[in-house]
């Protein structure tokens, strides 16, 4: 049966994953305006939903998903009023769901929660909290990296402010830092380094360079 005309003109979204979900193919029986797929689940089900909840994820799954994080919650770890679930939470959100308020900077960019940590809160328990410490955050190392054990650590907002984006890292004799602990290491205003980095120097010389020269490169 040839689908009706409006059909044709919504976003084909067949073959594309979301979540738990793959998508089949259109619901000939949908109301005009509204596009549903029909949707096979990794759990083996069929399910129907609308396009747009597949696209802004408020859909990833035939309803098992939310069944297991449910049970979970109430039965496994037992768990929810510790900090680290609040933070276990929060990562999830700003990675996944983009009406949250710092969404950009994260999944906005392509930063996810590795599938260990996705669904699970006793995974991330285990992994992180033996070095957890209170008043520290979650940081990652790479901070263009994703949420994984590995790429990971418990930091002080200083520890953090050093690695932002815009913080630029110095690779040097065998050590690779942020300006800024550059700066703390060899005693030199952080503002004098960005100077020199300004004025075209070779991170050798920026480091280097005694404090009272400040002259440009010949």
């Amino acid at each position: 049966m040839p689908y009706p005309s409006y059909m044709r003109k919504k976003i084909d979204l067949t073959g594309q994953r979301f979540g738990r979900l793959v998508a089949l193919h259109q619901d000939i029986r949908e109301k005009p305006g509204r596009a549903y797929w029909v949707c096979l689940c990794d759990c083996g089900k069929e399910t129907t939903v609308r396009g747009g909840n597949l696209r802004s994820g408020d859909t990833r799954s035939c309803g098992c998903l939310s069944r297991e994080v449910a049970q979970q919650r109430a039965t496994t770890h037992g768990l929810s009023k510790h900090p680290l679930f609040k933070v276990w939470c929060n990562m999830r959100q700003r990675c996944s769901n983009p009406r949250t308020a710092n969404w950009a900077p994260y999944g906005g960019r392509g930063i996810v929660v590795c599938d260990r940590w996705k669904e699970s809160f006793q995974a991330f328990y285990e992994d992180m909290s033996p070095t957890y410490q209170v008043g520290l955050q979650l940081d990652r190392i790479d901070n263009d990296g994703p949420y994984t054990s590995e790429n990971c650590r418990w930091a002080t907002r200083d520890q953090q402010g050093n690695n932002r984006r815009p913080n630029r890292r110095l690779a040097f004799d065998g050590q690779i830092h942020t300006v800024t602990e550059w700066a703390d290491l060899l005693d030199i205003d952080r503002q004098a380094l960005y100077a020199r980095l300004s004025r075209g120097w070779s991170v050798e010389r920026v480091l280097t360079e005694p404090s009272h020269s400040e002259k440009s490169p010949k």
